[in-house]
Parts: C-alpha cells; sequence; structure tokens
C-alpha cells in the first residue's frame, strides 16, 4: 500500500515558529476583519482548526467574554499562551469528530486546502454547529500565479516564479488542492450551510516585508524538498537575497472568505 503524503507544513520543524509568526503577520488583519463581520462575539462557543501558534483562538477567546469559550484544536500546536476561555486540544482532524460542541463559530484557516479528506472535515466542521452556528474559512487561491510587479531584474524575477510553482508542485504532490478557494462556496452548500458568501482580496508586498519574510522561511523549512523539486543550493541562495531586495514587489495570493451558516 502507497504511504499517504506527508503534510507540508510540519510544526515539528524547528523552522516553523518563524513560518507560522510570518504567515499570521500577513493573515491576521484580513481574518480579523472578516470575523469581526460577524457582530458581537460574547457569549459565543468557537472553534479553531489547525489553530498553528493560536493568535486568532486567542482573539477570539478575548472576545467571546466570560460567558463564551473557545477551542483551539491543532496536530501539533505550538506552544499557545494560557487563557481562561481557550482550551487547547492536540488532535488529527481528519480521524474522528471534533472536540467538544455544539459551536457557534468554526473557523479555519489555509487547513482544508492542505487536507486530502476536506470534504469529510468540512462536512465534521458543519455538523459541530448549533443551529444558526457559522463556519468560515480563509483559503489562499494558489492557481493565481505569485505575480512579480517589479524586481531587480528579469533573472530575479524568473527565480521567484520558478520557486513558487516548484513549491506548488510541491503541495500538490502533498495533497494540498490549489483551487480549493474557490470550490469551498459549493462544497459549502453541498454540506447544508445556508446563506453562503464568498469574498477575496489581494495586495503587494516589497521584498523584506512580512510575505516576503514568510517566502524566505519556507525556503528554511523546505529546503530538501526545494532542492529535490529542481532548485539548487545556489538557486535557493540567490532566491533568500532577492527575497529581501526592496526592489521586489510581487502580488500576493487572493484571500478568500467562505462563510455558511447551518439553518435555525
Amino acid at each position: 500500500m502507497a504511504a499517504e503524503p506527508a503534510y507540508t507544513w510540519d510544526n515539528a520543524n524547528p523552522h516553523a515558529t518563524d513560518q507560522l509568526r510570518h504567515l499570521t503577520a500577513v493573515l491576521d488583519p484580513p481574518t480579523v476583519a472578516g470575523l469581526s463581520g460577524l457582530g458581537d462575539l460574547a457569549g459565543r462557543r468557537c472553534l479553531d482548526v489547525g489553530a498553528g501558534n493560536g493568535t486568532i483562538a486567542r482573539w477570539l477567546a478575548d472576545r467571546v467574554g466570560p460567558e463564551g469559550r473557545v477551542t483551539a484544536v491543532d496536530l501539533k500546536p505550538l506552544d499557545i499562551p494560557p487563557h481562561p476561555r481557550l482550551r487547547v486540544v492536540t488532535q488529527d482532524v481528519t480521524a474522528g469528530d471534533l472536540p467538544g460542541g455544539p459551536y457557534d463559530l468554526v473557523h479555519a484557516r489555509l487547513v482544508l486546502m492542505h487536507l486530502p479528506e476536506r470534504l469529510e472535515v468540512l462536512g465534521r466542521m458543519a455538523g459541530a454547529l448549533a443551529p444558526g452556528g457559522t463556519v468560515v474559512l480563509h483559503e489562499w487561491d494558489c492557481t493565481h500565479p505569485l505575480r512579480v510587479l517589479t524586481a531587480p531584474d528579469q533573472a530575479a524575477a524568473d527565480l521567484v516564479t520558478r520557486a513558487n510553482e516548484a513549491l506548488c508542485a510541491l503541495m500538490t504532490s502533498r495533497g494540498a488542492r490549489l483551487s480549493w478557494s474557490y470550490e469551498a462556496h459549493a462544497a459549502m452548500e453541498d454540506a447544508g450551510l445556508t446563506g453562503v458568501t464568498t469574498a477575496f482580496g489581494a495586495r503587494s508586498w516589497r521584498g523584506g516585508s512580512e510575505f516576503c519574510l514568510l517566502h524566505l522561511s519556507n525556503t528554511h523549512h523546505l529546503t530538501e524538498q526545494l532542492t529535490g523539486a529542481g532548485l539548487t543550493a545556489e538557486d535557493l541562495v540567490a532566491l533568500r537575497e532577492v527575497l529581501m531586495d526592496p526592489r521586489l514587489v510581487l502580488a500576493g495570493y487572493p484571500l478568500y472568505r467562505i462563510s455558511g451558516r447551518r439553518p435555525d
């Protein structure tokens, strides 16, 4: 029997802390803006799936008030600081029911796109909702090329493009679905959720910014895998330099926010 594809981003990797720090710096502002649109969270019961370093779980815990509670679940959660209204659960979300429930809000960010069992997990997320509860997903559209708007020279632009293509191919080989962001809307409706809506947006990032630091961290997190995908050690050295060059400007991946509600 063939081995299951390994998850691309392993929190046990020594570079995971930096990778998640840059990721949250990029994604927490739009995530918070999207979740804030749900209104007053006081008293809500919330589940954050794939919580990572826990920044969004703790943000939720700050807002649910003394009558609310938040559960953060991750296969390998990092050291999430304690919070009186936050419970951290170590669990593989592909292997059974989600912990606790029912919930008024179930959130996942950049999780389901990486899981071959994404439809089953989405079904469990919908099933964990209380009547009237909401599922919110945040997913990058990685079918949209990482566009180089400006670069020190054409060779640098080509290297960034080639490295991103290698990264996306690696994720695909490990079970990721790069088009999941815009497929999730229909999947939510198929899961029985109603009032499904999708919003998305993107912005530019200059060399040395958090988005470029994230990609720089990725080159350390996945050095062996990227060299196995055709990049040389010299390529990685040059790539790390250009990602810090302010003459580089990238158009980031569009971030989709997809939400749907369990009928009352």
